[in-house]
């Protein structure tokens, strides 16, 4: 179980370096704005993996907690970008 964790994890740092190069990449703001949220799913979906191979529920909580985080930014960024439109 745990080579699968090791694996998980690391194909999830993959998906994170790509998301990084996207986000730091002159472009539009809602593309970066869209690359954030997927950095933070993934980020998520890491901690989520590791709480699995470690079998502790604390980091379920924070999963839980960078979630609602992650869901925050994402409205706040998305108002952002409405109200700048005008």
């Amino acid at each position: 179980m745990i080579i699968v964790a090791y694996v998980s994890i690391g194909i999830l740092l993959a998906g994170v370096a790509l998301t990084l190069v996207r986000i730091l990449r002159p472009g539009e703001l809602e593309d970066r704005a869209v690359a954030l949220d997927v950095l933070t799913s993934v980020i998520i979906c890491g901690v989520l993996v590791w709480a699995s191979a470690d079998g502790s529920g604390t980091f379920l909580d924070i999963a839980l907690a960078l979630a609602v985080v992650g869901f925050l930014s994402a409205v706040t960024i998305a108002r952002f970008i409405e109200r700048g439109s005008e």
